[in-house]
């Protein structure tokens, strides 16, 4: 069975050490500790702003390191040196003696358990859904083998589609998908920008734990200086995607998002960016009908007392009451059983947006689901009431 997992700023862990700063993007188990060396794969990103340091030896683990800002040289053992530039990289085993010479602005580390196999590449994104497994050289797990793939979105979004599930991973996010071997699960990814593509395929055995070192050049200390962060909220205040965080959420995207909401109030959205994630999930459920659906049920359950006698004060009262309910809990709660979590993580403000995003919105801004709907539903009936981008009807539903 297929697991995705999407780590962002929440679930990262930076550390300290002498010659700069690592950020740990995802270990694999989960519950490994990198000091105790008991993980099997990690990713990480890591700077440094010495002219020369030395890697901390890893004799169980094999090492591959992308440079994504900077020029450095990296020398193994006195026998072979590589010359990096942003986005070259460089494969060399944690059992060499390797230094790096040239400050290492900014770079992207897999370390992963020898016995295994890793790779990593840079993938253009585009519109259209590109399957991973139709790459050149797209790593394959054996029957007994477990295949880890590995999304760090470098700039852009990623939407990552997989057995008929959709996810997003946003810019500087890491997903990780864990694939049992012998299943063919189709895996493909598109959007707007880069990413980087990992992958590890490891005997199933071997899905239990070792810790891997810094992802940086690291002088002398084996063992970087750990301060959790980033554990109790990200960068616009949320709580770590929390119930109470969500559910405001979701009382808003209610109020502002539905249907009836945009007909009034279309500009209302037009300050809060939802990612494609969220958006597409928003549309379907509103599309559905589902809290009217349910609003509709619950008011013809509260007039079922008239069948006994009843006089309509009663069941006018329970409509009232329902309905309140219905706009203040039962629709949020809809809400968050369909959107994707934590949804704060989805939403950020006008102000917050990288270049990408910032064309998104303002494309998903233009676009009018409703009036498309409407405007195809008359050419058809021969009525192209529409078509006259002057026409007064068309800038009414406009507003």
């Amino acid at each position: 069975m297929t697991e995705i997992r999407v780590f962002r700023e929440a679930d990262f862990r930076d550390s300290t050490w002498s010659g700069g700063t690592t950020r740990e993007l995802a270990i694999v188990p989960e519950k490994a500790v990198y000091a105790d060396r008991d993980f099997l794969f990690r990713l990480s990103t890591a700077s440094s702003d010495q002219e020369e340091s030395s890697f901390t030896p890893l004799p169980d683990y094999d090492r591959i390191l992308m440079v994504l800002e900077g020029d450095v040289v990296l020398a193994h053992d006195a026998r072979r040196s590589a010359r990096l530039e942003p986005l070259q990289q460089d494969s060399f085993g944690g059992e060499e003696d390797t230094k790096c010479f040239g400050a290492l602005t900014r770079d992207y580390n897999l370390i992963f358990r020898k016995g295994s196999r890793g790779r990593m590449r840079i993938l253009q994104l585009t519109e259209e859904a590109v399957s991973l497994g139709d790459l050149p050289d797209a790593e394959k797990a054996g029957v007994n083998e477990t295949l880890y793939t590995g999304i760090f979105c470098l700039d852009g979004y990623v939407v990552l589609n997989c057995g008929g599930e959709s996810r997003m991973v946003p810019e500087g996010a890491q997903a990780v998908i864990k694939t049992a071997g012998g299943e063919d699960e189709e895996l493909s990814v598109m959007g707007e920008g880069r990413c980087i593509l990992t992958s590890v395929a490891a005997p199933e055995e071997e899905d239990s734990g070792h810790e891997p070192e810094p992802d940086e050049p690291e002088p002398e200390k084996p063992e970087p200086e750990k301060t959790e962060a980033g554990n109790a909220a990200d960068s616009s205040g949320h709580a770590d995607g929390s119930f109470a965080a969500d559910y405001k959420a979701c009382l808003r995207l209610y109020f502002l998002s539905n249907r009836w909401s945009q007909v009034m109030r279309r500009e209302g959205k037009a300050g809060e960016y939802r990612d494609p994630e969220l958006s597409a999930a928003l549309w379907k459920l509103q599309n559905r009908y589902v809290t009217s659906i349910v609003w509709l049920i619950g008011v013809l359950l509260c007039f079922t007392p008239v069948l006994a006698g009843s006089g309509p004060a009663l069941p006018v009262g329970l409509a009232a009451v329902f309905t309140v309910l219905h706009l203040l809990v039962i629709a949020p709660l809809i809400y968050m059983k369909a959107l994707p979590r934590p949804i704060c993580d989805h939403m950020k403000t006008a102000e917050e947006l990288t270049e990408s995003e910032e064309r998104y919105h303002q494309q998903e801004l233009r676009e009018d689901p409703h009036m498309e709907k409407m405007m195809k539903r008359y050419k058809s009936d021969g009525e192209n009431y529409f078509a006259d981008d002057t026409s007064p009807l068309r800038h009414l539903i406009r507003k």
